[in-house]
């Protein structure tokens, strides 16, 4: 079985923020914003780094570091299951279970002013 690519995440789905690093360096360090901060739009994850000397470095180390996160993993699963119509298939049937266990309990025991739920109106309203 082949893996096939759903969706891809690139630079222009984040929010890059740019500053100046601490700790030693030098006059560089103090001079340049080279330290850089990586968050996802969609997901809400951030990845930062202030590691290397270069801003293109620091931007590539954010980027993967705001990818490994557990939120945007998190993200990433829930987008792929929703582009593959799984997870909305999922919250059909969840939907559906929780729509008819509540005319079951109609039924049963019946709410005040309100007329007990026919089979024939319940079944139409659980195709839609």
């Amino acid at each position: 079985m082949t893996k096939e690519r759903i969706f891809s995440v690139g630079a222009r789905d984040c929010r890059w923020d740019y500053y100046r690093g601490s700790g030693k360096g030098g006059q560089h360090r103090n001079k340049k914003s080279t330290a850089v901060r990586c968050v996802h739009i969609a997901s809400g994850a951030v990845g930062c780094a202030e590691d290397q000397r270069e801003q293109k470095q620091n931007k590539r180390l954010a980027f993967e570091r705001m990818a490994r996160t557990q939120t945007f993993q998190r993200w990433a699963k829930a987008e792929g299951l929703k582009r593959l119509g799984i997870l909305a298939d999922i919250e059909t049937k969840i939907n559906a279970d929780l729509l008819a266990n509540t005319w079951s309990k109609l039924s049963t025991t019946g709410v005040s002013g309100l007329p007990t739920p026919n089979s024939k109106l319940r079944n139409s309203i659980l195709k839609t």
